[in-house]
């Protein structure tokens, strides 16, 4: 499943817990016979607020200046880190997870 794909989709837990969407990805570069570099997923940034693309984040981090940054903070307290040997199926158009919630470490 391409990247792009998994932005949007619903997360549950091993619980069948709802833990939120995927708003961005954490990858990995590696280089392939010494030249071309690749990208492997090594985990999922989920949130259970959902906002327009880039208002409270910028390349996938969560603001801190301004305004703007606080309001990220008040707002999004439920954005969570989950790495992919969490992640026990993608291919239903939702993430299940093999880990519970309160398992995953939270990125405030």
């Amino acid at each position: 499943m391409p990247v792009s794909d998994l932005i949007g989709h619903s997360v549950w837990d091993a619980g069948g817990q709802w833990v939120g969407h995927v708003v961005d990805v954490r990858l990995k570069a590696r280089e392939r016979f010494g030249m071309k570099k690749d990208f492997q997923v090594i985990g999922l940034i989920v949130s259970a607020v959902q906002t327009p693309g880039g208002l409270l984040s910028r390349r996938g981090e969560i603001r801190t200046d301004g305004f703007l940054g606080v309001l990220a903070r008040i707002l999004d307290r439920t954005r969570c880190y989950v790495p992919m040997h969490a992640v026990s199926s993608s291919d239903t158009g939702e993430v299940l997870l093999n880990a519970r919630r309160e398992d995953l470490k939270n990125l405030n």
